[in-house]
């Protein structure tokens, strides 16, 4: 799936349990409910996510695993990202709300992964979260 405009959803973009899929350039907009922006395994590549809300614990801008790259993500309620072990992380932006009563996690990644050159910002919960051994972290800005 390449190029193009969502708005209004409960799941953006499903290509889940398919693997090897190509998500690039989209502009995805979310809104209330709204589960994830985009959910994929593959290359997830140059898109913006914006205001995945969900509900009182939901709301992910990408769930993916393999390759994410030069993604922006802004505004989710639960997780800007939420990566699988295996993938290749590299310089993807999280912004958060910055918002205590609604805290919400940058990038969290299951390790062991490769997750290089990231900016993360303003999430309550955490900017860069590790789960697990074996990630390769560096470069990373996530105060």
């Amino acid at each position: 799936m390449r190029n193009g405009s969502i708005s209004g959803f409960f799941i953006g973009v499903d290509l889940e349990p398919a693997d090897g899929s190509i998500v690039e350039g989209l502009r995805v907009f979310g809104g209330t409910p709204s589960f994830a922006g985009i959910v994929a395994t593959g290359i997830v590549k140059g898109n913006t996510v914006v205001g995945v809300f969900g509900g009182i614990a939901t709301g992910t801008g990408i769930f993916a695993t393999g390759i994410v790259t030069g993604n922006y993500v802004i505004g989710s309620r639960l997780a800007q990202y939420d990566i699988g072990e295996g993938s290749t992380v590299i310089g993807n932006t999280a912004v958060g709300k910055g918002s205590p009563a609604v805290p919400d996690v940058g990038i969290s990644v299951s390790c062991p992964s490769n997750v290089t050159d990231n900016t993360a910002v303003n999430n309550g919960r955490g900017n860069l979260v590790l789960t697990g051994n074996g990630c390769n972290n560096t470069n990373n800005v996530a105060p």
